[in-house]
């Protein structure tokens, strides 16, 4: 043992701004110029209106092209009339349909994209605009999708998109010019723009800067109503964008609004939220005293549409609408065909009018909603629902297996989306993306948590809404209070679904009817094959050609929450309902002693000749790179024969399967330090520049030769990322500029610039950044690496900066009792815990020399476990389940790369580099425990993270303690709502 280490037993182990009737002078506008810099450092040349098509990238090659089976049956999101006769509706899967008849006959298009569309509206008989988004792979972002016509529908054109966030609303105004409103965008960071040459180029507004916009309505060109993803409201004016005034603390989601006049508009959304402002839209004020009594407690309002006077919002469920003819003073209950959801309303005159939703559902009514007609419909029910307690826990092969394969109407149920990392607040969007990818009908969340009553009513009022036949929920465990509660909720809500004495509001107010489950299954990790069923990865979907388990990738790297499926994944399922004995295991559907009702399922396709032959011959491609992966993942280093064969072996893949494989072996690579080979796949991969995961490749690129973390890891130098036999930065900032423009990307690109001493060049980069008016983290980062060779004052940073005092070297025995600790400097931790009154957490710093000093004192959670440990501890055990505190330093500040730690409540811990589980640094733990509290003294070799002189150095710096299923404290405060590093702080050594 070093003798001059702690006493304690060694561990080894753009935006831009439209002007009436001139252009604004490039100097009077800070967006202009970011926008301008940043395209000077990519060596493009300024221009003034930004044009987002080829010449900055190409759109990505689709994933999936859908047979029309599957795009029948797509939740529709909007649907638009330009007359009595003439309408479109669209939604998932790239869906649009056309009727020249008012709807009795619906036609449906080509496909021109297979992503989700969100809203259509023409400007006059022939020219239309329909938005939608586009989920990339593996980035957590949204993409714009903007289709355009000038012959009535009968065809549509795509524009380009690359800089646009993610599109909800339209207004062709004449033809080619138009307004989308979306979500916001490194180069529209507020989310509104406008084009008057039919989207070759757009504009964006000045003023209020949004995470981005759900939903919008039009009175005017230069009057937009505006809402938000975190309930804000705001209103375009000119060419500004103002906020409003709304209720304070209402965690409830704004899903649609509209201007009924001038003064009158109305907001709807989860929870019966229903808002009313009577001034334009400036001030807000909640309108649900109005609402008829228990609507708003059993009921989200989804969407408004109105004509004149007359307004009607639709519901989730859709049994109800409400209706008024008085610009909302008062409502009356109208009743549909349909418990499905109601996702957007039409009306043409105070008469006629239609709603879309979910299985192609397409209804109307020529009475003013009092009674409702199917047009159109390939289904009015669930097969199965699947019911889990964390978005993160999705069962997305369970989906993909029962939808894609199968071809059954599948349902998804999450019960406490609360926990999850919703920066953007675009999970509800993300979430429908992944699920409409895997080709299942639809999904619901709930930001819980509840208690098992009030979970209980939940999910049995989406049994009676969705009237499924079999039920798959999460599994029970002792150490997951959330699966626990959701297993426990389901199994009641299948006793009182089907009695009509139980929640008999359901049945009278709601209006919907009892349910019989016939079966109840649970997930499993493992089992007996003779009372369980298994889904494997390789089980493919003849009709799409993809597997089991490549939808499953699909649907999990449009949200990225979660793990990433891996190859060879399997989903087991356990039947746990009382007729469990009689269960012959054969499938889900087995014995069951019920046929499948036909409304409950799609007619699947069958394959072609050809395109069996086809599949047969990806079918042996896939057995001989299954093994090569299996290969990889089992850590073997000498792959160098078997990736000699690797594009001889993927000739028989489709160009996505083939861009998936590389991407895969990149990530096993990377999770066992094989870096090199990392690179390699990743340079494969990216030879092919429309490949959806490339955005997610070039991220990767970027992070390892940015990353001084991976270089120390690895003792390689640090690269120029200039270098010929590799893909190079340069390259991908013209291919990928979307994606570079980007806060977090062009940060890591300034690190690499001051890491070789390109002090213009990043400088250049963080002066775009301040032009920018982005979110203010990136402002606050940008000032901080401006201010270190061109000091600003302190108070101008506004830069949470934690100065690391020297202390004396401590006695690690976990008793605090140290001269250290009495000089450490204490943490101002904040508390996002949901665990009332909040546990007490104490966390002091310090370093000498050699060490950073880190001391925990935490007083224990209610209701968490804290059982002894039974084996000694070891190394890079999952703490997941664990009280712990987890922490992380980015020491060349390029916020894509970091060293993190975490240490539990019994001293258990774990360390990871660049998703690098295999780096195991020397550190040293120890850890004391009595009934009420835990401490831990953490001592971390500053050789182990550094080669330079820490005290002339700065590195970002974060800590969080984790408390399951009950939130969590942090430094900075704002950490808890992201695990990106663009929260963190500034850590300085004195």
């Amino acid at each position: 043992m070093n003798a001059n280490a702690p006493r304690q037993t060694q561990r080894d182990r753009c935006s831009w701004n439209r002007c009436r009737g001139r252009r604004t002078a490039i100097d009077r506008c800070p967006a202009v110029l970011a926008c301008a810099g940043y395209l000077l450092v990519l060596g493009i040349r300024f221009v003034p209106a930004i044009p987002c098509g080829t010449a900055f990238g190409q759109d990505p090659i689709q994933e999936i092209t859908w047979p029309d089976a599957f795009r029948r049956d797509a939740t529709l999101r909007d649907i638009h009339f330009t007359d009595r006769q003439n309408g479109w509706a669209v939604g998932d899967r790239g869906v649009i349909w056309h009727t020249i008849d008012g709807g009795r006959n619906w036609l449906l298009q080509d496909a021109v994209c297979r992503h989700t569309l969100h809203c259509v509206h023409f400007s006059d008989p022939q020219h239309g605009w329909i938005v939608g988004a586009l989920a990339e792979q593996g980035t957590g972002h949204q993409r714009g999708v903007v289709l355009t016509t000038q012959d009535g529908g009968n065809s549509w054109q795509r524009a380009p998109t690359d800089f646009i966030g993610g599109l909800h609303a339209v207004r062709g105004w004449r033809p080619r010019v138009a307004t989308v409103v979306g979500g916001s965008s490194s180069m529209f960071p507020r989310g509104v723009m406008s084009t008057s040459n039919e989207g070759k180029s757009w504009r964006g507004n000045a003023g209020l800067t949004s995470v981005g916009w759900s939903s919008a309505d039009f009175l005017g060109e230069d009057h937009v109503l505006l809402a938000g993803y975190a309930n804000q409201i705001g209103i375009v004016h000119g060419n500004r964008i103002l906020a409003a005034t709304t209720p304070p603390m209402d965690p409830r989601r704004i899903r649609d609004l509209c201007f009924i006049d001038g003064q009158v508009s109305i907001a709807a959304g989860d929870g019966g939220l229903l808002w009313v402002s009577l001034d334009g839209g400036a001030t807000w004020q909640d309108n649900g005293p109005a609402i008829p009594t228990g609507i708003a407690e059993r009921f989200d309002f989804t969407c408004v549409g109105h004509y004149q006077n007359h307004v009607w919002i639709g519901m989730n469920p859709g049994t109800t609408m409400l209706y008024s003819s008085d610009r909302g003073s008062t409502w009356n209950v109208r009743r549909t065909l349909t418990s499905l959801p109601v996702e957007a309303i039409t009306f043409i005159d105070e008469q006629q009018g239609w709603a879309v939703g979910p299985l192609g559902t397409i209804m109307a009514t020529t009475d003013g909603g009092t009674s409702w007609a199917v047009q159109s419909q390939f289904g009015s029910r669930a097969s199965v629902l699947i019911v889990t307690s964390r978005v993160e826990d999705i069962p997305w092969g369970l989906l993909a297996q029962y939808s894609a394969v199968d071809g059954h109407h599948t349902r998804l149920l999450v019960t406490n989306a609360s926990h999850s990392n919703d920066e953007s607040g675009t999970l509800q969007d993300r979430l429908e993306a992944a699920v409409a990818s895997t080709s299942s009908s639809g999904c619901d969340i709930c930001r819980g948590p509840y208690s098992i009553a009030t979970l209980t009513t939940r999910i049995c009022l989406a049994i009676r809404q969705y009237q499924p036949t079999v039920i798959v929920t999460c599994s029970p465990s002792d150490t997951d209070r959330e699966s626990q509660q959701t297993f426990e909720a389901t199994l009641k809500a299948v006793e009182t679904a089907g009695d009509a004495n139980e929640h008999r509001d359901q049945l009278m107010l709601v209006g919907v009817s009892p349910c019989e489950v016939a079966a109840v299954f649970s997930q499993v990790s493992g089992g007996d094959p003779t009372t369980s069923v298994t889904v494997y990865d390789n089980s493919l979907s003849l009709p799409i050609g993809y597997s089991v388990g490549e939808l499953a990738r699909i649907g999990q790297r449009c949200l990225t929450l979660g793990p990433e499926v891996a190859p060879g994944t399997t989903w087991m399922v356990r039947r746990v309902d009382a007729a469990a004995a009689d269960w012959n295991g054969r499938s889900i559907f087995a014995s069951l002693g019920t046929a499948i009702d036909p409304a409950a399922r799609r007619t699947m396709p069958e394959a072609e000749r050809q395109q069996l032959t086809q599949l047969r011959a990806q079918a042996q491609s896939r057995r001989l790179l299954d093994s090569l992966l299996k290969q990889a993942a089992s850590g073997q280093r000498d792959m160098s024969t078997m990736l000699s064969r690797l594009d001889e072996l993927a000739t028989g893949l489709t160009a996505y399967q083939r861009g998936e494989v590389y991407y895969l072996l990149s990530r096993q690579f990377q999770a066992q330090g094989a870096h090199d080979l990392a690179a390699q796949m990743l340079a494969k991969l990216l030879e092919d520049e429309q490949h959806p995961l490339n955005p997610a490749a070039a991220r990767d690129v970027l992070r390892s030769t940015s990353s001084v973390e991976l270089k120390l890891r690895t003792q390689t130098p640090l690269s120029t990322g200039n270098d010929e036999s590799k893909v190079t930065i340069g390259e991908l900032e013209r291919t990928q500029a979307a994606l570079f423009a980007e806060p977090r990307m062009r940060l890591a690109r300034a690190a690499l610039f001051r890491t070789n001493g390109q002090w213009q060049d990043a400088d250049k980069v963080y002066r775009s950044l301040l032009a920018n008016d982005y979110q203010p983290q990136w402002h606050r980062w940008a000032s901080y690496e401006l201010s270190r060779r061109n000091p600003l004052r302190a108070e101008q940073l506004q830069m949470p900066i934690l100065r690391l005092p020297h202390t004396p070297r401590p006695s690690l025995d976990g008793r605090l009792d140290d001269e250290t600790w009495q000089s450490a400097v204490t943490l101002d931790v904040a508390n996002h815990a949901s665990t009332q009154p909040a546990p007490d957490t104490s966390i002091r710093c310090g370093h000498d020399d050699e060490f950073i000093y880190i001391s925990v004192q935490c007083t224990t959670a209610e209701g968490c476990r804290y059982d002894a440990a039974t084996e000694p501890r070891q190394r890079d055990t999952n703490l997941a389940s664990e009280d712990r505190v987890e922490l992380y330093f980015d020491t060349n500040r390029d916020m894509l790369s970091a060293w993190r730690f975490a240490v539990d409540w019994r001293g258990w811990g774990n360390e990871s580099c660049f998703d690098d589980a295999t780096w195991n640094p020397r550190w040293y733990i120890a850890a004391v425990r009595d009934d009420e509290s835990w401490t831990c003294e953490v001592a971390i070799p500053l050789s182990e993270l550094t080669r330079v002189n820490v005290t002339d150095d700065a590195w970002v710096f974060g800590l969080r303690r984790i408390i399951p299923d009950r939130g969590s404290q942090s430094w900075p405060a704002e950490l808890d709502l992201s695990t990106e590093p663009s929260y963190s702080g500034i850590l300085l050594f004195e």
